[in-house]
């Protein structure tokens, strides 16, 4: 497979306002990408890589970096983030969908919804839908689904497709089963797109990551203080 040039390209991240979302959005600027950052809200050091890489450039040619608010289990906000990439970039050539959370008490199987007072997915919803499934699995399907038919209609982009799973795909686990089985789902997604590379020449890839310490979300970091038993 040939190398991908990302001098000059143009991307969305998902998640990108902290974690490995921003990690790979610094990555993709340093290599002369311009990057849509899309997320809830941002660190400090994401608003800061925002800041050293201002839109429009201040050196033509040069990558910028700018955040769009976006919530990623809302399908609608999903449109309006494609449509201010296209607007703001002209094309999109690169979607990284990275974001993600890990199996939170608000969003748990062993949290029943109208049960526990710590769910926050709602007893009677139609369709029915875990937050951490609508987050984890239908969004970036749906990115996906967006990028994708761009991608078809505009043959002269090669698009790149990335998905952040996780190795937790490939594992099994009592205590996280919501969260497994929605980083299985990815893998098995990004699988039956692989022919994609051949027919209309868009890459698509997952990274299946192990554990990740992420300072802002104290849930996913108790993960480092605790045995943890994988089947």
């Amino acid at each position: 497979m040939s190398t991908y040039n990302l001098n000059g390209k143009f991307a969305i991240v998902t998640g990108a306002g902290s974690g490995i979302g921003h990690a790979v959005a610094s990555m993709l600027l340093e290599a002369g990408s311009s990057v849509i950052l899309a997320d809830l809200k941002m660190r400090p050091e994401a608003a800061s890589k925002v800041a050293t890489y201002p839109h429009p450039a201040v050196t033509p040619g040069a990558s910028t970096a700018v955040f769009h608010k976006t919530d990623v289990a809302d399908w609608a906000q999903l449109s309006a983030l494609w449509e201010f990439a296209l607007n703001t970039f002209g094309r999109i050539d690169i979607v990284a969908n990275i974001a993600g959370i890990y199996e939170s008490p608000f969003s748990s199987f062993w949290k029943p919804p109208g049960l526990s007072p710590e769910s926050a997915d709602p007893i009677n919803a139609a369709p029915g839908q875990y937050q951490i499934f609508a987050i984890n699995q239908a969004a970036p399907i749906r990115l996906s689904q967006i990028a994708v038919d761009y991608w078809t209609q505009n043959p002269g982009v090669k698009g790149n497709l990335l998905c952040v799973a996780s190795m937790a795909g490939y594992l099994h686990a009592i205590d996280t089963p919501l969260y497994m089985a929605s980083k299985a789902a990815i893998v098995s997604f990004v699988r039956c797109l692989g022919d994609l590379q051949g027919l209309f020449g868009i890459r698509v890839s997952a990274v299946c990551p192990g554990a990740v310490f992420v300072c802002d979300f104290p849930i996913e970091s108790a993960f480092f203080s605790f045995g943890h038993s994988y089947h």
